[in-house]
């Protein structure tokens, strides 16, 4: 009965078949003494020693040159995994913000929040990571929270810089 590993089964197969070839080499004799005791047979060891040492390091090589196509591989299907997570997040958005569904508004209001995390100290890497639209729209709501406490600021500060209120026509004046 065939027994069939999957990717991660293999990938965790190769380094085990490295170190056992690397642990097959053999450390090289000493030719001088082989050669003064028989010239001909030295000279055929050393010849198979030499063969053997080059098969087992081009099958290093092709062990190696394997882990790094495995590499490619996973990391392939990692990106596709996460592009598939930032597509499914991307339809999520207008769920989650119905005035998003409007493209322009959508985008607009985008590069607003990207501009708003930029001022208040993320990094391009942060907001370029960021992928959940539960995140998008929680920096969303701060922005406008962010805006309404401005706007109520300035409302208090056109108050005060008109001086007191003025008083309706027949009401009693304060002591």
């Amino acid at each position: 009965m065939k027994r069939r590993i999957g990717l991660l089964g293999y990938a965790q197969l190769l380094p085990a078949m490295r170190q056992q070839l690397e642990q097959q080499m053999q450390a090289e004799p000493d030719w001088d003494s082989l050669y003064e005791k028989n010239p001909i047979e030295a000279t055929k060891l050393e010849r198979q020693w030499r063969k053997g040492k080059e098969q087992r390091e081009a099958q290093i090589r092709a062990v190696e040159a394997e882990q790094q196509r495995l590499a490619q591989v996973r990391q392939r299907q990692l990106d596709e995994q996460v592009q598939k997570q930032v597509q499914a997040e991307q339809a999520r958005l207008p769920e989650m913000i119905p005035g998003w569904r409007n493209a322009d508004v959508a985008q607009r209001e985008a590069k607003e929040i990207r501009d708003f995390l930029l001022s208040k100290g993320f990094s391009e890497q942060d907001v370029n990571g960021i992928t959940h639209a539960g995140v998008v729209a929680m920096a969303r709501n701060a922005m406008l929270f962010e805006r309404g406490k401005q706007k109520i600021s300035q409302a208090k500060g056109e108050r005060k810089a008109s001086g007191p209120k003025p008083m309706k026509a027949g009401s009693k004046g304060t002591q």
